[in-house]
Order: C-alpha cells, then sequence, then structure tokens
C-alpha cells in the first residue's frame, strides 16, 4: 500500500554559478502507518544540515542537494527494526575535507515524525548543523560534530523523559539552547577545540546530570536560577570564577542547592582553556 510504502526520487541539475560542478538532488521518505517508533543514524560529510520534526503521518521524510563528483547518498530502511540509515559519504578518494565554497552549498533537511517515540544518531563533517530537537519523542540521542558549527536548539518540552544526550565536537562550535526541555536524566559532553554554549535551562523536574570535557577553548554553562547547582571541576590551566557559588570541599554549590525542588549535578573537565556560568 502507498502509505507504508518508502519513496526515493532522485534528479540533477548543473548550476552555472558553480562553474562545471554538477549539483544532484535525492529525496526520501516513508509514511508512518504501522510503525510505532524509530531509530535513525544520519551522516553528513559536508555542508548544512536541518533536523526538526516532520508533517503529521509522516514516518521520515529526508532532501538532499549534493556534489556528484564529491559525494553520493546512501539509504537504507528495516521496517523490521524501524532502523533507517542516511548518509551522504564522499567518493573516492575525497574525504570530508572541504577545498572549496562550492562544497557548502551542499544542502540536507531531514525530519522526523513528532508522535513517535525516537533514537537518533547523527554526525555532522564540516559546516553548519541546524538542530531543532524540539517537538520530537526523543528517548536518547547523539550528536557528533567534527570541524562545523552546530546548533541544538529544544523549543518545548519532550513528551517524554530522555535517557542520555551525547554531545561531541572536534574543531567545533557547540552552541545549544534550553536543553532542559529534553528532560534527560543525563547529558555527556566531549569537545576538542572550539567553543561551547550547554544551555540547561527549559521545563524539567527531579535531577538533571551534566558530564562535560573541554579540551582547548571555553565552555559556557547557563543554568536556571531556580535550581541548586553542584559544579566539580577537575582542572588543569583553566580559570573559573564562581560567582554564586561556595566552596564545599572538592565542589562547588549554589546557595539554594539543599532546598532546591530541581538540582544539577556538574562533573567538568577543562584541560586548556575557560568555564563560565551564567544564570537564567
Amino acid at each position: 500500500m502507498l502509505r507504508a510504502s518508502c519513496v526515493v526520487v532522485a534528479g540533477h541539475f548543473v548550476a552555472s554559478a558553480l562553474g562545471a560542478q554538477t549539483m544532484r538532488t535525492f529525496t526520501a521518505e516513508r509514511k508512518s502507518a504501522g510503525a510505532s517508533q524509530l531509530r535513525a543514524t544520519i551522516e553528513f560529510g559536508a555542508g548544512e544540515l536541518s533536523l526538526g520534526p516532520a508533517k503529521a503521518g509522516e514516518l521520515y521524510h529526508a532532501e538532499m542537494r549534493y556534489d556528484q563528483e564529491r559525494a553520493a547518498p546512501q539509504h537504507r530502511f528495516d521496517p523490521q527494526g524501524s532502523q533507517l540509515d542516511l548518509r551522504l559519504r564522499p567518493v573516492g578518494n575525497a574525504g570530508v575535507r572541504v577545498t572549496n565554497r562550492e562544497q557548502l552549498a551542499q544542502r540536507a533537511v531531514v525530519t522526523f515524525a513528532p508522535d513517535l517515540p525516537l533514537d537518533l544518531d547523527v554526525t555532522l563533517g564540516a559546516g553548519e548543523g541546524q538542530i531543532q530537537l524540539g517537538g520530537l519523542k526523543l528517548r536518547r540521542a547523539a550528536i557528533h560534530s567534527v570541524a562545523t558549527r552546530t546548533v541544538v536548539r529544544v523549543d518545548r518540552p519532550n513528551s517524554v523523559e530522555c535517557e542520555t544526550l551525547d554531545l561531541d565536537g572536534g574543531a567545533a562550535e557547540v552552541w545549544t539552547e534550553t536543553l532542559g526541555n529534553l528532560r534527560c536524566a543525563e547529558i555527556r559532553f566531549d569537545g576538542g577545540v572550539g567553543q561551547t554554549r550547554l544551555d540547561l535551562t527549559g521545563r524539567w523536574t527531579s535531577t538533571l546530570r551534566l558530564s562535560a570535557k573541554q579540551a582547548l577553548g571555553n565552555l559556557t554553562l547557563v543554568l536556571p536560577k531556580d535550581a541548586g547547582v553542584r559544579i566539580v571541576l577537575d582542572r588543569t590551566l583553566s580559570s573559573f570564577e564562581p560567582t554564586g557559588f561556595t566552596r564545599s570541599g572538592n565542589a562547588w554549590v549554589s546557595a539554594n542547592f539543599a532546598r532546591a525542588s530541581r538540582t544539577v549535578l556538574v562533573d567538568v573537565t577543562s584541560a586548556v582553556g575557560g568555564l563560565a556560568v551564567e544564570w537564567e
């Protein structure tokens, strides 16, 4: 039946502004009828990737615009496990290295069913990622940034409790907004070289645990004013000026930690760089 089918469409065109570069388009989608969940693995080597919630009735929908001389899409869906594997991989010896601006003209928009439990694993190569997790029924997620500016937004509360969110960045800038709306029990960040902003505000209750490692660069934590916060910092050549905290053993705690209705437990390892805290 059409409602249960997977549709894949490919086409191409030559853009004169890009010289000899030939850009192709690729579209894949599947209706959500009969599905109870989705496990999605997305890999995008270079360009701009946008992720977010799909229209009602869609399990997933993907559109890609890519340079056929350097990359090729790979699409596979396993209906038994409800597993989506979607990648834009380099061809030949192209690799993920960006050698010209035209490579960054590659774009992909991928959306997922807003009403089905989702496990998400995303890898971004070089370029920019715009990831909207609000409106998704997210159980767990992992977002890997290699050499990318990645923005992760959660504009509304998750309707289910999220187990874990894993974020990591190589030579990347990672910017987040209201991650607390995911209602995750634990957030883990592993950063290389770059600037990182982890915004833990949002609508959540109980305890949120954050484990953050930052090799180089600066890490900024945005914390809700009403939450009780404890920060354990294992630092080497990093700076931390704990405004709003008092020292308690090997930790810094906020004044309201003992009486707060919700708490944030933070464990930070920063080799070289700085840690800053903002209250909202």
